[in-house]
């Protein structure tokens, strides 16, 4: 049993790896940048959030810098409420986003038996 849950928790990890670096290549893939809106920041800005943010880094590097801060739970502050942490953002959602999804078990769960 101990050799069955390892084996799947390694290839869950593994898994969540492979997810993470997908998204983050494919993060970096898209066209557009955090600093990008209707009013361009000057160069030297946008020079000085970038090595805030690791971004004037090669993308391994930066994937790096992320996956280290995400084992010590940083996710970092947000790019567009500047000064703000991620983890007060989802915090902030966390109850909206639990009374949804029970409100969503409620109704489906009574449906699926009667109609399932």
């Amino acid at each position: 049993m101990a050799k069955f849950v390892a084996r799947r928790l390694g290839w869950m990890a593994l898994v969540i790896l492979v997810v993470s670096l997908i998204t983050f290549f494919f993060m970096h893939a898209v066209p557009g940048g955090p600093w990008d809106q209707e009013k361009p920041l000057p160069p030297q800005t946008v020079a000085n959030l970038q090595r805030v943010y690791h971004l004037d880094q090669p993308l391994l590097a930066q994937y790096g810098h992320f996956l280290w801060d995400l084992l010590h739970g940083d996710l970092g502050t947000s790019f567009i409420q500047r000064g703000t942490s991620v983890w007060t953002l989802i915090e902030r959602g966390l109850a909206a986003s639990a009374l949804l999804a029970a409100a969503a078990l409620a109704f489906a769960v009574p449906l699926g038996v009667t109609f399932g």
